[in-house]
């Protein structure tokens, strides 16, 4: 069994994408018809930086199979096969669980192993609810009313008949579903870390990322004041690309 895989000296950690969501390859699932729709709104400079970097990433694709084939073709034969495996290993988040970096630091790597050991671990499958509680999904609900957003009856049964008896690992981390509808990583990478208009950074309060607050991420209750503060009573200024 190899949990994390392996890929260019780094490895796909226990909160990768693919592994933590079993995302099927960290595709979204978007029909062809909105990735127009979207394509087609972005401004004329965006545009041209897109079809730029899908034409460069075409020669590239088309610079390799000819080169593959040349090669094949003086060494093997002109009816040669080569089989090939590309994997993409980009982090696009701060998470320090998406990738086993190689280190001789044994402090990182025991931290890394408990942390997937943790997660392995059926004992520590408990359901969601022993987390994050209904007292806290009712204290979310009243902000959430506060914004006048709709449908949060729908919400409310949701939780109580679909989510919080789910193991927190197994049917929520990892479930497949969710996954692919990117329910879980989407607003983690949206909120994660905030490039702010004249600079700097702002951080959601979270073990998956650089944050410093004031008081220590030490217990769920202090997460959970810091968290409804960020996303409920901070304004920001988002910077544009």
């Amino acid at each position: 069994k190899v949990p994390w895989g392996w890929a260019g000296g780094q490895s796909r950690g226990p909160m990768a994408d693919d592994c933590w969501e079993q995302s099927c390859g960290g595709d979204c699932l978007i029909p062809m018809e909105q990735s127009v729709e979207a394509a087609s709104n972005v401004s004329p400079n965006r545009r041209s930086i897109f079809e730029a970097g899908g034409n460069m990433i075409s020669n590239l694709g088309n610079d390799f199979h000819r080169s593959v084939s040349h090669h094949l073709a003086e060494s093997r034969g002109p009816n040669a096969k080569v089989s090939i495996a590309s994997w993409n290993i980009s982090a696009v988040n701060n998470n320090p669980f998406e990738f086993w970096i190689s280190s001789t630091d044994p402090k990182y790597n025991d931290l890394m192993r408990d942390v997937q050991n943790f997660m392995d671990n059926s004992n520590c499958d408990t359901p969601v609810h022993t987390i994050f509680t209904d007292e806290m999904f009712e204290e979310l609900c009243v902000h959430l009313s506060h914004l006048h957003i709709p449908q949060i009856d729908l919400l409310a049964d949701a939780w109580q008949e679909e989510y919080r008896m789910r193991p927190c690992f197994t049917k929520f981390l990892r479930d497949k579903a969710l996954g692919e509808k990117r329910l879980i990583s989407m607003p983690d990478r949206i909120t994660n870390t905030i490039n702010l208009v004249g600079g700097g950074t702002l951080l959601r309060p979270s073990a998956l990322n650089a944050f410093r607050g004031k008081a220590p991420l030490d217990s769920v209750q202090s997460w959970w004041k810091m968290w409804l503060d960020f996303m409920f009573r901070t304004h920001v200024q988002v910077a544009v690309p």
